[in-house]
């Protein structure tokens, strides 16, 4: 999300001097990316903002190549949760899970006409890279007498290409509310895309987490494991004793990436 603030503001001052060339455009959105759940049971809704840079390279055929990048959110929460170990002691603390998502795509956006009309349709066959990415932090707990964890922050990354496409219109809010005014620069967007990926990805959603209460991990007991994923699990060492073991901390799961998004956007041409 730092790098997506960071390139509009140091393209803010390029648009004082844009002129309505119309040969390439810059622009940013807004997107919910919604899982398709018969091929993703397990995942959320992502809210993400994008950034767009589009260049026609040919002045007479309304055809852009287009790239762009948007981070996301899909889960974020803190979550209280007991530790059992193997003598029946516990240790309460709390863990927190961020999930996100950052996906680039390389499309041949072409519009409906040539002309640019108040409003003005287009569809993008798109192919790209997304990344799957999960932070977990665990609060060590007060009690040192008890366990605690040997690494306080877990990563898990996974990423793969895409494929999908775009289809949306692009409206002059000037010419559409005033008639008769000359065309601008600037155009406001409404679009619905899909991103599906050619291999299963891992991801980690941990609203679908229901025990609280964690055992030490048994790699033999597939009780503890939810049937759609496998464990992610991280390393405690006892205080006392010196000894390590593994607790659970979440699911993993990995599927092919299934989304229908809805994107709201604003472009620049110059």
């Amino acid at each position: 999300m730092k790098q997506l603030l960071l390139s509009i503001i140091c393209m803010l001052p390029f648009f004082q001097f844009a002129q309505i060339d119309e040969n390439a455009q810059f622009g940013f959105y807004a997107t919910t990316e919604i899982p398709m759940h018969s091929e993703m049971p397990k995942m959320s809704t992502n809210v993400g903002l994008g950034i767009q840079f589009a260049y026609k390279p040919m002045t007479r055929i309304p055809l852009f190549l287009e790239l762009k990048s948007n981070f996301g959110r899909y889960n974020s929460q803190r979550m209280d949760v007991t530790y059992i170990f193997n003598d029946n002691s516990t240790t309460d603390t709390y863990v927190d899970f961020t999930s996100k998502m950052h996906k680039i795509q390389l499309g041949a956006k072409m519009y409906y006409t040539s002309y640019y009309n108040v409003v003005r349709g287009y569809v993008t066959p798109q192919i790209g890279y997304n990344t799957m990415k999960t932070r977990v932090w665990i609060a060590d707990p007060m009690d040192e007498d008890d366990c605690q964890p040997l690494e306080n922050t877990i990563r898990h990354r996974s990423g793969g290409w895409t494929y999908g496409g775009e289809i949306g219109a692009e409206v002059d809010l000037k010419r559409l509310i005033k008639k008769g005014s000359e065309q601008t620069n600037e155009r406001l967007y409404l679009s619905a895309s899909y991103m599906g990926s050619f291999n299963r990805m891992d991801y980690i959603n941990v609203k679908y987490l229901e025990e609280h209460n964690h055992a030490v991990a048994d790699p033999d007991d597939h009780s503890q494991v939810d049937q759609d994923g496998r464990p992610l699990n991280a390393e405690f060492i006892n205080m006392t004793s010196g000894s390590t073991h593994e607790h659970k901390l979440a699911e993993i799961y990995n599927t092919h990436l299934r989304f229908i998004s809805i994107n709201v956007g604003y472009v620049w041409y110059f």
